[in-house]
């Protein structure tokens, strides 16, 4: 099975069991990381000794790592949705509430 989201294909392997609750709590932790990656970054930036004094480019390319972490967060949420609909539709829920 795979899931399309986005121009983004993510193939999910099923066991024979077929437990929906392993992608989606793949999903759930990758979801996690890129929140904390996140906001380190966004405490980085928050502080003025690091946006005075740091180089431009530096300043610069922390601004786009955050904005590149946003566009993922935003991704996976959408897998996360597209996991939960198709296992509504299956019969069976997440673990989570993904």
């Amino acid at each position: 099975m795979s899931l399309v989201e986005g121009g983004f294909e993510v193939p999910v392997e099923l066991g024979s069991a077929a437990d929906p609750t392993t992608p989606a709590a793949r999903i759930e932790q990758q979801r996690r990381g890129i929140a904390a990656d996140a906001a380190k970054l966004q405490k980085r930036l928050s502080s003025r000794g690091f946006t005075d004094r740091a180089d431009p480019a530096i300043v610069r390319e922390t601004r786009e790592r955050l904005a590149a972490l946003s566009a993922r967060k935003e991704r996976q949420a959408a897998l996360a949705s597209n996991l939960a609909s198709k296992t509504a539709r299956s019969g069976s829920a997440p673990e989570g509430g993904g």
